[in-house]
């Protein structure tokens, strides 16, 4: 989101994990929320307000985006119709303030609209349990089952001081499991191949 805002260094820095395997998708030219802009305003004038603008700015840079995570993870289905007109694939989030809820929300079920879990360490359904652990089982479910996890962060730093942060060293968690078990990562774009018919 706020890609407008973005210095010439950044849009560089994006198309270097561009590079090297990442998708860059959409967020909203501003942040704001579809589900309240469409309900007030239209879905057309949201698409008009946030999405329209964004991906010009983008594909202007070389963007190709073919995905989108809506801004706090909100949808319903009129948004949903209106941009799966658009992307390929839609990120909501698998709200709920319990642990267990909110991982089986986030599993890819063969549907374009996904639903993610959040790994940012301030999540209210950490609160008295293990957070490593959380993830590892999550992540053992994936590989036992034979599922897709679908996570989402917000900014990684070195030391979490403040909500919407997830450490290298649990990114570094993840990646190890991954590789240690043979798992695949995939990018939201490349679930749209894996999409029930």
């Amino acid at each position: 989101s706020s890609y407008s805002s973005l210095s010439l260094n950044e849009v560089f820095k994006i198309h270097e994990w561009v590079d090297k395997g990442h998708e860059v998708a959409g967020h909203g030219l501003n942040h704001l929320s579809a589900v309240k802009i469409s309900d007030s305003l239209g879905v057309d004038e949201y698409l008009n307000m946030e999405i329209y603008p964004m991906l010009d700015l983008m594909e202007k840079d070389g963007f190709n985006v073919k995905s989108f995570a809506y801004p706090g993870g909100s949808n319903n289905k009129q948004t949903d119709e209106a941009l799966l007109g658009i992307f390929g694939t839609l990120r909501g989030v698998g709200w709920s303030t319990n642990y267990s809820n909110a991982i089986r929300k986030s599993f890819f079920e063969g549907f374009p609209v996904v639903y993610s879990f959040g790994i940012d360490e301030h999540k209210s359904y950490f609160a008295g349990l293990d957070y490593n652990q959380c993830i590892l089982e999550a992540l053992t479910y994936a590989r036992d089952n034979n599922k897709i996890l679908l996570v989402h962060g917000h900014e990684t730093v070195e030391t979490v001081t403040d909500e919407y942060q997830t450490s290298f060293a649990t990114l570094d968690m993840i990646c190890n499991f991954i590789i240690e078990n043979n798992m695949k990562f995939y990018t939201l774009s490349e679930l749209k191949g894996m999409v029930n018919q």
